[in-house]
């Protein structure tokens, strides 16, 4: 009977979701604007691209959940 009340209360939490750890990646990138590759001095543009991943935790049932953003 414990087992059946602990899926339940597994599947029906409310869940209270506690940060466990909070990653950050930046990426920078380099290319070549298109028309210039032949030029002496080629033009470059630069992009930074930032990617932050996040493992949840439930503090009720203990569910873990991934979120990238």
């Amino acid at each position: 009977m414990n087992l059946f009340k602990q899926i339940l209360t597994k599947i029906f939490c409310h869940h209270d979701w506690k940060t466990h750890r909070k990653t950050t990646q930046e990426i920078n990138r380099n290319r070549v604007v298109e028309g210039t590759k032949d030029w002496y001095k080629p033009i470059f543009q630069s992009t930074t691209e930032s990617k932050t991943t996040e493992i949840l935790v439930c503090k009720e049932c203990g569910k873990i959940t991934k979120i990238e953003y």
